[in-house]
């Protein structure tokens, strides 16, 4: 009887004890507003009402409230319940909400996430229109109804428990807005990093360092950008790459300086170039037999790399695949392989030995460079020379034969190989680059072919304890 206009317009409005606003929004529902702290709580047992033509009773405060509380015995989100309350950023939900109604948080743009519980059944039209700044949903549960134009204008990720069969493709829409669907991880991790790497491919980043890739098909490339989840690639402590997946592009995880675990499926078939460049913890990968093709450079860079199982089929290693794995201590080379690339092997210090298969017809320049404990390797028949570089520094290896049909010795070939004693020399060879044998202070005598025309400058400078030359032929150009 006191509240009434007294001759104006008043509009009543409680003052909480807390030195806040108070007043009723359902049948056993109440409201507080602190304005010292800007949060508004929402408690009781029940339903929330509507307001279809009136505003929310917080209406007013709609420019200040910072944080919403809402209590658990809260069932439902009134309509238009917090229209335009801008400058919240996230809202704490109860287990015993069960619906959202149309319009609840429209125009909410300050909104940046929200996390629905399992027990939210329905979401009304335009629940979240034009909740501009909403990146982040996280539903927990089963699939709710979703009105059709419940994310009306909104660009968010939404992660969805990945195992519930109740979230099928029919579930998983736009909603009038633009919505990315991602599975959660099983154990419910939490995701700090998500969205598309392929044309049906997802990523889930959770905060224990598990980078999950899902769907079908190819992963892009990143040849001239970064992956989406390079920001994170000192998180990233294990990828999973489910089946489903075909390829992984170039730079996929480029300088994930701390992944230590990859787990490849059979669905792959081609891993690009760089894939796991400077991947520096990783020690050891096993790729499978699916896999066909291997870029270049993939595993450069990887420092603690000791062990790797190449698949099968494939054809060729790649220039620079091990490049400066000074930890790599065997590699079995599959037998289809054909060539090995340029620096292919470039200061795998610790190499000690290595088996080329018989197919082998062309080794890179610098492919062996700085192998220093490489001491022994066997050369197949095919190889028809050897490029410049190819063995430099190699100071452990002690004795080499060369092919039958090898023609040419590049320069500095085998410069720096402290301990070759000795090196058959065939009958083909035709040209010794410059510097081919320079410092090979271990070389006693050398027995040069017939049909070899050509020595290159200092070919045998530093070859302290060389003794013995052997010409067989016509003198040849030095």
């Amino acid at each position: 009887a006191k509240k009434q206009n007294y001759g104006g317009t008043i509009t009543w409005e409680a003052y909480h004890e807390t030195g806040g606003f108070s007043g009723t929004c359902g049948d056993e529902l109440t409201w507080v507003y602190d304005p010292g702290n800007k949060t508004l709580t929402i408690s009781g047992i029940g339903e929330m009402y509507d307001w279809n033509v009136d505003f929310a009773p917080w209406y007013d405060h709609r420019e200040e409230i910072e944080t919403v509380v809402v209590e658990a015995g809260v069932t439902t989100i009134g309509e238009w319940a917090f229209y335009e309350c801008s400058r919240f950023a996230g809202i704490t939900l109860p287990d015993s909400l069960t619906y959202i109604s149309s319009s609840a948080f429209n125009g909410c743009s300050g909104l940046e996430s929200i996390d629905l519980p399992g027990s939210v059944s329905g979401i009304g039209r335009n629940a979240f229109s034009s909740c501009s700044n909403l990146r982040g949903i996280t539903f927990n549960g089963n699939a709710p109804y979703i009105a059709d134009d419940a994310f009306y204008n909104v660009n968010a990720n939404a992660y969805y428990p990945g195992g519930n069969a109740t979230w099928t493709d029919a579930v998983k829409r736009n909603y009038g807005g633009n919505i990315n669907w991602i599975p959660f991880n099983e154990d419910g991790a939490m995701v700090i990093g998500a969205g598309k790497c392929g044309e049906t491919l997802t990523w889930v980043l959770t905060e224990d360092g598990v980078l999950t890739i899902s769907g079908t098909g190819e992963t892009y490339d990143w040849t001239y950008t970064y992956a989406p989840w390079y920001s994170y690639s000192e998180v990233i402590e294990t990828v999973v790459v489910e089946e489903g997946v075909t390829s992984i592009g170039q730079n996929a995880f480029w300088r994930c300086t701390n992944l230590t675990g990859v787990d490849l499926p059979s669905s792959v078939t081609t891993l690009d170039s760089e894939v796991f460049y400077d991947c520096k913890s990783l020690t050891s990968i096993s790729i499978p037999n699916t896999v066909t093709s291997i870029g270049n450079s993939i595993f450069a860079g990887c420092d603690n790399l000791t062990n790797v199982d190449l698949p099968d089929h494939i054809t060729a290693i790649g220039s620079g695949t091990f490049y400066k794995c000074k930890n790599l201590k065997n590699v079995d080379i599959p037998t289809g392989v054909t060539s090995i690339g340029v620096n292919a092997f470039y200061n795998c210090s610790s190499l000690s030995s290595i088996e080329l298969p018989a197919g082998v017809t062309a080794l890179g320049n610098s492919a062996f460079y700085g192998c220093s404990g490489l001491a022994s390797i066997n050369l197949p028949a095919g190889i028809p020379s050897i490029g410049e570089y190819t063995f430099y520094n190699c100071s452990s290896l002690t004795n080499i034969a060369l092919p039958a049909g090898v023609t040419s010795i590049g320069d500095a070939a085998f410069s720096s190989c402290t301990k070759l004693t000795t090196i058959g020399q065939p009958v083909s060879l035709t040209s010794i680059g410059k510097s081919a044998f320079n410092n090979c202070r271990s070389l006693t005598s050398i027995f040069l072919p017939e049909g070899l025309t050509f020595i290159g400058e200092e070919a045998f400078s530093g070859c302290s304890r060389l003794s013995t030359i052997t010409f067989a032929g016509n003198a040849p150009s030095i």
